[in-house]
Formats: C-alpha cells, structure tokens, sequence
C-alpha cells in the first residue's frame, strides 16, 4: 500500500498543519470532525498551547450527525461561539468523515459570515494530506483574504512558511529576523510566528518574500500573482543548524531579486546533483534542500536530498528522492553509509549507517526534544578531552595569545633569513624560493605531528581536494608572494603596522565588494579607527621607522587585500573538515607552487649555514604551531572569542621588529605609534564585537 506505514509514525496530518499557521492571528479555527482530531492537534502537533491563547474548537460530530451531515447545527455553534468571542476571522477545516459526505463548506463560510458579519473563509484540508499541505492552503487563504495592495519598500520583506512544526527551536524566529536584517532588509511580518494579524495584512509592502519552508510556497505565489512581489526559496537556519555560506548565497540571492524582480530557489540550484547515495539528508524540501547545498559548499561533495512530505516538484531536483511510505523511504537510503534524518527514521536506514540525529517535530512530537540533548551528548562524547579544555577561557587566551606572538615574530624572522641567506630586496625571485621553502616545510610539519599524535597518515579524501587546492593557491600562494616581496623593501615595524589592517580590509571587502555582510555603523567606526591609526604613523614623517614605498608597504598592504579576497571567496571551504589535515595539505601545495615561481624565475639562494636553516626551520615551525592552534580554537569556539586576540600581532611584531633587528623608532614617532596600535587594536576589537 502506497503511504502505508508499519513501523514509522507518521507525520501531523493538514488540519494539524492548518490550525497552526493560523494560531497567533486572533482568528477562531473550527475543525469539523469528532473531538479525537483536536485532541491530537493540541497534545501532540502544537508545542504553543500551554503559553498562548487561540481559539481552536472541534465541532464535536456524533455519528447521526456525521451520517445525515447536520449543517444548522455547525452554523449556529460556530455563529454563537463567534459573536461572544469576537475573533478577527473564522476559518473552517476539514476532516475525513465531512469530506466523504461531500459538505459544502464555501457556502457554509458565506453563511456564517452574513449572520455573524466577521471575515469566515475555508481552509481546503481533508485529513488525507501532510501538515504542509493544510498550512500551505491556511496561508493563501488568508493572504488572498485580507493581505492589501500597498506600495513596496525598499529592502523590505516578509518570512514565509514559519510554523513550529519546522521551526520549534526556541529563538528560530528571531535568528531569521536577525538573517534578514543583516541582508540589509527589514521584516514586514514573518508567516505567522512573533508576527500580528495586521503586520500580515500589509505584507505588499514587501518587495521581496522569503520563503523558509514548503508551507509558504503557496502563498509566495499568491503574493507574486495578485502584487508582483517576487520569491526566494531558502533557509538561512535548516530546523537548528546555522549555516554559513549558503546563507551568503541566499543573501545574495534576495538583494538580486528584489531589484530585478525575479523569483530564485537557492535552497535548489545552489547545489550540484549528487553523485551517489553515501549520504542522504531525509526531511522538509527546504530545509534538506538548503543543508544539502551548504554541504556541498563546504565539501564539494553535496548529498542526497530523501523527501517523505507532498513537496511541489519544483523544490526538487533529479537526483532528490520523493518517497511516500516507509518502504520508499527504506528503499531510497539503501547503501547509505551517513544518514541525517529525525532519530525515529532508525528502523528503516541500513544497519551498517551512521544515523545523524536531525529533530523534526512535525513527524516525532516531542520526542524530537530527547534527541537533540542526545545528540547533544554524543557531541559531547565525541569531542571530550579536546574541545573540553580548547573551549577553556584560559586555554583559549595562552593559546590565542602563542598564536598571535608567533606570526608577530615572522616578521623579525623573515627579514634575518634574507640576512643570513644572502637574499637582497632586488632579488624577488629568491624572496618566493625562500617563501616557498618555509611553507613547504610548514605543511610537513603540521602533518608529520598530526600522524605522530593520530599514529596515522593524514591522507586527504576526495572531499578534501577542493578545499586544499583553493586554500593553498589563494591563502598561501598568492597572498603571501607579494607579503615577501614587500617585507624585503620595508622594516618589520612598518609592516607589522600595515598587516593590522587586514581586518578591516576583510569588512570592507565582504560588504562593499562581495556583498556578504552588512556594513553596520559598528563595523564602519571600526574600520575607520584602524585606518587613522594606520595614517596617524604614515603622516607624521612618512612611517613609523622611515619611509614608506610601493615595493614595500605597498605590496604588504596588496597581500592583505589578496588575504582578504581569500577568506571571502573560501567562505565555507573547510567548514566541519579536519583542520590539522587542511592546514598541512594547503602549506604544501601553497609552498610547492612557490618555491617553482621563484626558481622557474631564476631565484637562489646565495648563502646557506646552519643559522640560516635554523631560521628556516623556526619560521616553518611557528606557521606549523600558530596556524593548528589557531584553526582547532576556531573549531571549538566562536570566531568573535578567538579573534579578538588578532589585534597583539601588530604589536608583537613592533616588539619583535625592534628586539630583534634593532629597528630604532625616532621618539618624535614614539607617541604616534602607540596611539597608532592602540586604534587598531581598538578598531579591531570593535568590528569582531558580537
């Protein structure tokens, strides 16, 4: 039997999915069935219900009324409850038993509204469908109803398909609020969670809709059909798990089509077909639809997409799975090896899958809350003796802290090598080889350490190629040849001064030029600190230690913009990888393509002795050291906890720079320069601020 299920529950059917998108409008929902149906909406389907009021009622069928279909008997129940009550609106649902005897509800709305004078309309549920089915039809009912013509705002948009059948989470709503507004929109209403039924009502002024789950595509459409506003298909937040680069591409996708006026479906051609079914995402189109491109994003290997629910096809592509019924679903996850899917799909994944719990309430109730804390747990598990002390606020600044004194220190060290190897600043090609040298070595360090501690060699899979081949050319290749170049024509101080830009350059680039974030006042004033600090010493006497050059600062300032293009542009590489495993790999693709620049230039190196590759060694070492650290802290603690240590390099590399190469700093350019480091470290502290 088609949709039959043995061993799996089913999901809460139309009228479940109905009463919910209409819940906090201040309307009064009536479902026409026996009282089992509403028992079921409230104590299994609706997670609301203990901390806000609605008016939900059964008509409460008897079986002579269900037989002979008793029509004044509902009007004048649904009329009296009405004027007493005075909701905003009546909606009348659907159950099986009306349905089979053929209950002709738009006459009924028609009735009950010329007797009681308030808006009644009728939601098209049976009892025969899926939640997503009943809340689709509630919103374009009551959009087609009272949703109004208004002239669009600017950067103005509505969230569609909000129901805690999807988005239980507590904060679920507020975090897409919080995504929106960092797109650069304001929210008109978001459909119907945290949202009133007159912020509804003026839903036309959005020039753009945001559609967050198959239960507002309806509606989008409506929108689009009776307003012109157009449509974009995505979740920033799939049922609890914040993503990242697609939520760049789903921002990106909205500031698109609110100025051309064209609808796009990220959540579905963001993402390339999958190539196997090693694994499956099982869930709501949208949601598994978008976590599945962010997957790919990341890995490059996106998986495959297993939709149980009555998804529009169009939320789909080829090589998804539309399965109705245990058996189908069992059959599309056969040969999976990685499952992620609502922990009750157990029975039905192959014994020899690891199955990802990922709750959906609208199919386990509230059995979904005891799988997140064990999935929770097994995090936990998994991670302890690892990110139970690099989560440590004392671990995290001693680590933070070698990490930034480290890279502060290759500035010293760069300048000495070229010393002791005898590498002029007119000699560039020998400044690459040296560069080349030094990362190579980085690499086989970081990977000869991960396999002394694994007792393992840290091989990269076909998952990690992508990520490694893009980081080694971009992040160490091309940002760092001209960092040595110019390091040859500048002194340590100058351009430690200069590389304390890059956090500010880094905002400006994804907000002026990739358009990734916004560019809030916060982050402007930042910026803006970190330059005047940086003009404060370039003004007064052309530098810190002397004058300031092209060849020099100039090519450091070029590799913190080529830096800052990289981390823009690699947004999402790596993500969830291994990052002793892409640390050492990209170290030695970036290094080895060096190293070929500078010889297949010409470079040499013109004099070598052991303090020479004493320093050689020390410079891979501290890139070994500093970046492992400071990409395993990153991975077991928020960016904005880490980050706020960037700001000591500068400083450790004037400290360094003076130390160690006797760099002289004119007491005249004494107070410039400290006022200079502490507004970028200010500035940098401000723009990294949560």
């Amino acid at each position: 039997m088609n949709r039959a299920n043995r061993i799996l529950p089913v999901y809460a059917g139309d009228v479940s999915g109905a009463a919910s998108a209409l819940f906090e409008l201040g309307g009064m929902v009536v479902i026409h069935d026996p009282s089992g149906c509403n028992s079921t909406y409230n104590t299994h389907d609706e997670t609301r219900w203990y901390d806000h009021n609605s008016l939900v009622f059964i008509t409460g069928l008897v079986e002579r009324d269900a037989i002979l279909g008793n029509d004044n008997k509902l009007v004048d129940d649904v009329v009296d409850a009405a004027l007493e009550l005075r909701p905003r609106f009546v909606a009348l649902c659907n159950s099986p038993i009306p349905f089979i005897t053929g209950t002709d509800f738009p006459a009924l709305c028609k009735l009950i509204e010329r007797r009681c004078g308030i808006p009644c309309f009728y939601v098209a549920t049976n009892g025969m469908h899926d939640y997503s089915v009943g809340a689709g039809n509630a919103f374009a009912a009551f959009a087609r109803r009272f949703v109004e013509a208004a002239q669009p705002r600017e950067a103005a948009l509505n969230i569609l398909g909000v129901t805690p059948l999807d988005f239980h989470q507590p904060g679920a709503v507020s975090e897409l609020r919080s995504f929106a507004q960092q797109a650069g929109f304001e929210v008109v209403a978001s459909w119907a969670m945290d949202s009133s039924f007159d912020e509804l009502a003026c839903a036309a002024r959005a020039s753009v809709n945001l559609v967050v789950s198959a239960t507002g595509l309806r509606t989008a459409k409506v929108l689009r059909e009776q307003f012109g506003t157009p449509y974009v298909v995505g979740t920033p937040h799939a049922a609890g798990m914040t993503l990242t680069a697609f939520s760049s591409e789903l921002a990106e996708a909205l500031r698109r089509s609110a100025r051309l006026g064209e609808c796009a479906w990220p959540c579905r051609d963001v993402r390339t077909p999958a190539p196997n079914n090693a694994r499956c995402i099982v869930g709501e189109p949208v949601a598994a639809g978008s976590r599945a491109a962010e997957e790919g994003l990341a890995s490059g290997l996106p998986p495959r997409v297993v939709c149980p629910l009555e998804a529009d096809p169009a939320l789909t592509q080829p090589s998804d799975v539309l399965a109705f019924g245990e058996e189908e679903v069992e059959a599309a996850l056969r040969g999976a090896k990685v499952v992620v899917a609502d922990a009750l799909y157990a029975p039905v994944c192959p014994t020899d899958a690891l199955l990802e719990p990922w709750p959906h309430f609208a199919f386990s109730g509230r059995n979904c809350y005891g799988q997140r804390t064990r999935e929770s747990e097994c995090m936990a598990r998994q991670q302890e003796g690892d990110s139970s002390v690099l989560s440590k606020p004392i671990v995290v600044v001693i680590l933070a802290t070698v990490s930034c004194a480290l890279w502060g220190s290759a500035f010293a060290a760069v300048k000495t090598g070229y010393d002791l190897f005898q590498i002029p600043s007119s000699n560039p090609a020998g400044q690459l080889l040296f560069a080349g040298m030094r990362f190579t070595l980085a690499g086989l360090f970081v990977l000869l350490g991960t396999a002394v501690v694994r007792r393992s060699i840290p091989l990269p899979t076909k998952a990690d190629l992508v990520p490694i081949v893009l980081l080694g050319l971009s992040q160490t290749t091309l940002q760092y040849a001209p960092f040595y170049i110019g390091l040859a024509h500048a002194s340590g101080t100058n351009a430690s001064l200069v590389q304390g830009t890059s956090a500010f350059v880094q905002v400006a680039l994804a907000t002026l030029v990739f358009r990734q974030e916004r560019l809030t006042t916060r982050k402007l004033v930042g910026c803006l600190m970190g330059i005047c600090g940086v003009a404060l010493v370039t003004l007064r006497g052309g530098g810190a230690t002397g004058s300031w050059s092209f060849m020099g600062e100039g090519l450091v300032f070029a590799s913190v913009v080529a830096g800052g293009c990289a981390a823009c542009l690699m947004r999402g590489y790596g993500a969830g990888g291994d990052p002793l495993l892409l640390t050492g790999w990209q170290f030695v693709l970036g290094g080895v393509a060096l190293s070929g620049i500078g010889l297949a230039l010409g470079g040499r190196l013109g004099a070598v002795s052991p303090q020479a590759f004493g320093v050689l060694a020390y410079l891979g070492a501290l890139s070994a050291v500093a970046f492992s650290l400071w990409s395993m802290l990153l991975k077991h603690n928020p960016v904005s906890r880490v980050a706020v240590f960037r700001p000591t390099i500068p400083i450790f590399g004037v400290i360094f720079s003076v130390v160690v190469l006797g760099e002289v700093i004119p007491m005249a350019q004494l107070p410039a320069l400290v006022v200079a480091l502490a507004l970028i470290v200010v500035g940098t502290v401000v723009v990294n601020r949560k």
